[in-house]
């Protein structure tokens, strides 16, 4: 699709093996097998917690966190060049698909 294209374009410099998923009896035609989360986890070490005490502003945590631990789109990215995930599950969880 068009979004699928763009979104190659956008990424193509980090993107080392993309997949379009494809459904069978076995996966319920949905293109994956078993499950693998894509999640953001931000752990709260030291800094971290210092700037949640100090009342930081949330772009203030959220910079921090995604400069120290990635984000979503990084993590989906990888599971993309993992094999893992496709970019049209990774839209689906993210603002990519809206």
């Amino acid at each position: 699709t068009d979004i699928i294209a763009a979104f190659n374009a956008q990424y193509s410099a980090v993107l080392t093996r993309a997949f379009r998923e494809t459904g069978c009896s076995v996966c319920q035609q949905q293109g994956f097998s078993g499950r693998a989360p894509l999640l953001e986890v931000i752990p709260i070490d030291q800094h971290l917690q210092a700037l949640i005490a100090s009342n930081a502003s949330e772009h203030a945590l959220t910079e921090y966190a995604h400069k120290e631990y990635g984000n979503l789109m990084t993590h989906g990215i990888a599971a993309i060049n993992a094999g893992t995930t496709s970019i049209g599950e990774l839209m689906r969880v993210t603002t990519l698909g809206t």
